[in-house]
């Protein structure tokens, strides 16, 4: 064999790092947070009919072996264009913040995704039919889950605390469990977030413009009742929801809405109408039947704390007006004395009459006073009562 010199063995070095460069840029560009579906410990199915992936000119340019395929193909050929949110619980669509393309890594790569904040461990549900097309642990994305959709697109689900139990080739409904929102991966020590990505024919898009509707109470209730199934009566899970979610879980009570069985009980002891107690309430008062009045303004639609704080703030006392004015009590000043009480627990005593029942001229007069700023307008409804009972 003839020996090669030194200039032909650099020659033929260069010449293979030129044939590897496109490889090995191509593996580069993989190493992100969003390629976690082509680097990810992908959990292989070992079934016949849970085929590999593979390239394909058909949906999402991938080809699925078996009845995975035909489950992928039975989905509707019309994406989702109006999503709601997938975090099942605490957020509305004011809590939803654009994130996508915004720089992430030292500005080595532009994030292609949305964060969805929540609390660790709220559940994640699918917000559309799909069927599961991938799940497992990366060290970007943590532990994830993949769908494949509607009109050919691939829902990732990342970062999560736990993920529900399903597998590859499982058909979804909307409201079907997911996983549940954590910090695993490259958002350790970070708040805890969903990563949702959504992807059509290899290129990511933005979700954010789709996020456009919130499941409805009686919707979550629905979905939660199916997640409860999966907990055989975990008490950390039931106590978990009831102080991060009390506010849902009041309002769907209030509005005739039966809670899981566990939900429910975790509940009974919270105070309500019972524990109004007698004392007049007003800006600045604590305790037990301030909670007592949070948690029924909170069932009623009309206080949007997640939980009673006991404190009667400004929040508290905007949303009494808007129970009094709701009741068609007069003065709707935000004050809790006992015309507010005698209608709140169902009805009103000789010895609590309303505000209409007073001599009209009186009214005039008080109302003249608080003009003249001679009695502050949250004192109102006590001039009233004090009428009341010469």
């Amino acid at each position: 064999m003839q020996k090669r010199t030194p200039f032909q063995l650099v020659a033929t070095l260069f010449l293979v790092f030129a044939l590897l460069l496109p490889s090995l840029a191509s593996a580069q560009m993989l190493g992100g947070e969003d390629a976690w579906w082509r680097d990810g410990e992908v959990d292989r199915d070992t079934d016949d009919d849970q085929g590999q992936v593979e390239e394909d000119d058909d949906r999402n340019d991938r080809r699925y072996s078996g009845s995975l395929k035909s489950k992928i193909n039975r989905l509707p050929d019309d994406r989702v264009d109006e999503l709601p949110i997938p975090v099942l619980f605490g957020l509305t669509l004011d809590d939803i913040w654009p994130s996508f393309g915004d720089a992430r890594g030292g500005e080595t790569r532009l994030h292609e995704g949305l964060d969805i904040l929540a609390p660790e461990g709220t559940p994640i549900v699918s917000p559309t039919e799909a069927v599961v097309i991938g799940k497992g642990t990366w060290s970007g994305a943590g532990l994830y889950v993949v769908t494949a959709n509607p009109g050919g697109e691939e829902f990732s689900y990342m970062h999560l605390d736990a993920i529900a139990d399903i597998r590859r080739g499982d058909v979804l409904d909307t409201g079907d469990l997911i996983g549940y929102v954590g910090d695993t991966g490259n958002a350790k020590g970070g708040p805890a977030h969903l990563h949702f990505e959504i992807e059509r024919k290899g290129k990511v898009r933005d979700p954010y413009p789709r996020i456009q509707a919130e499941f409805s109470l009686s919707e979550k209730i629905d979905y939660l009742e199916e997640i409860f199934d999966d907990h055989n009566d975990d008490e950390d899970f039931v106590e978990f929801l009831a102080e991060s979610f009390l506010g849902e879980f009041l309002q769907a009570q209030g509005q005739g809405i039966d809670l899981p069985r566990e939900l429910a009980r975790a509940l009974e002891n919270m105070p309500g109408i019972d524990e109004l107690g007698t004392r007049d309430l007003e800006l600045g008062d604590e305790g037990p039947d301030v909670q007592a009045l949070q948690t029924v303004l909170i069932a009623q639609g009309h206080l949007a704390l997640s939980t009673p704080t006991d404190y009667f703030g400004p929040l508290t006392q905007v949303a009494l007006i808007k129970y009094q004015t709701q009741a068609g009590i007069q003065p709707a000043s935000g004050y809790f004395g006992p015309v507010t009480r005698s209608v709140m627990q169902g009805g009103r005593t000789s010895q609590k009459l309303a505000v209409a029942e007073v001599d009209s001229e009186l009214v005039q007069l008080i109302r003249l006073l608080i003009a003249l700023e001679i009695i502050s307008p949250d004192k109102e409804e006590q001039a009233l009562r004090a009428i009341q009972t010469l």
